[in-house]
């Protein structure tokens, strides 16, 4: 597993403006890269033992100050310890808080051994996981596929204004698709990438968390 703060600087660079996580060794550290943000911040742990970091405590949202930084920060830290004593913490990152009314979905890249990389997308966040409201589509792909595969999840219609809701970003999801199965193509050696939860709102995306796995 590639570190959240260097795998948000990849995905960077593929073109997926994803959330800049710098890694705080130190409460000290911590308040320093808030201060350099500006408040709110989040918080999460850094670890390859903790996979689901809300699920152990290890992330804290809407920080608004130092004094709520450095608890959380400790807290953060504390939690993991009483989950798995010997996890391997590589720090804490800290990164800007992402803008209200967006749609949390899930895109990700899967190596299949017999055909290759699979893009998968769905609705992502914990939604993930209760709904499974996921589809796959074999890659390379035409934009007409993509769009097909936008189009086979149960949750396609949060996505064109239901009920009043404002229309979302279409076109930059499909950017971001075509951008991450290039990406994919050109590092062979990446086993998996997962942005979940990627934010799209009406104008733009912006991937929340980045989990790549290397074989090497």
């Amino acid at each position: 597993l590639i570190p959240a703060f260097e795998a948000a600087v990849m995905m960077s660079k593929a073109g997926i403006p994803a959330a800049s996580a710098p890694l705080a060794i130190t409460a000290d550290e911590a308040v320093t890269l808030a201060e350099s943000f500006g408040y709110p911040v989040a918080l999460k742990i850094a670890s390859p033992d903790f996979p689901h970091k809300t699920d152990v405590g290890g992330v804290y949202l809407n920080l608004q100050d130092e004094t709520m930084v450095r608890g959380a920060y400790q807290a953060i830290k504390d939690s993991a310890r009483f989950y798995n004593r010997e996890a391997t913490i590589d720090g804490i990152t800290v990164s800007p808080m992402a803008k209200p009314g967006a749609l949390e979905v899930i895109l990700g890249i899967l190596t299949d051994p017999q055909y290759g990389p699979v893009l998968m997308f769905g609705l992502g966040g914990v939604q993930t996981e209760i709904y499974r409201d996921v589809a796959f589509c074999l890659l390379p792909a035409e934009d007409e596929e993509l769009t097909a595969l936008i189009k086979k999840i149960k949750g396609y219609p949060l996505l064109t204004g239901y009920r009043g809701r404002p229309k979302l970003d279409i076109d930059a999801l499909l950017e971001a698709m075509k951008a991450l199965a290039r990406y994919a193509f050109k590092h062979p050696e990446l086993d998996q990438i997962e942005l979940n939860p990627l934010l799209l709102y009406p104008k733009g995306l912006f991937a929340v968390d980045v989990r790549i796995f290397s074989r090497v």
